[in-house]
């Protein structure tokens, strides 16, 4: 135990730095779950759309959103969002819906940035068609 004892203070600035680099590595890990929107499935989206809990915003471009939308959705293009926070009904939980999941993320995390509480779905569009959800044309 005394050698422990002596090799730390022989050498006590890397024994800090050490410590110091601990801290921020959990310090940033803590930070990046607090920041990171929420996943949700297909199934929890249905939920929380069924007792009126979430606005369904959906980033993909106009024609891809006319190709097949979740019903009740709204399609605010993804370049758009940012811009149009305003529009969305900050009392209810918005849901970002994109074609595969990664868009929508990212973009959820911007949004939670902004005081939103934002879930993005996990999947997209395409988790929803293979979840054999209705998708209104």
């Amino acid at each position: 135990m005394t050698e422990y004892i002596q090799f730390f203070m022989a050498h006590s600035l890397l024994f800090i730095a050490l410590l110091v680099v601990l801290v921020l590595l959990i310090a940033n890990e803590v930070h990046a779950q607090w920041s990171a929107a929420s996943r949700c499935s297909s199934q929890k989206l249905v939920q929380m759309m069924n007792h009126d809990q979430a606005s369904v915003i959906d980033i993909r471009e106009k024609t891809d959103y006319r190709a097949g939308k979740i019903i009740g959705s709204k399609n605010i293009p993804s370049t758009d969002l940012l811009k149009k926070i305003n529009e969305l009904d900050k009392s209810k939980t918005v849901v970002l819906v994109c074609g595969n999941g990664q868009q929508s993320q990212k973009q959820a995390q911007a949004l939670k940035k902004q005081g939103l509480n934002v879930y993005y779905l996990g999947g997209g569009i395409t988790a929803w068609r293979n979840d054999n959800m209705p998708l209104d044309k």
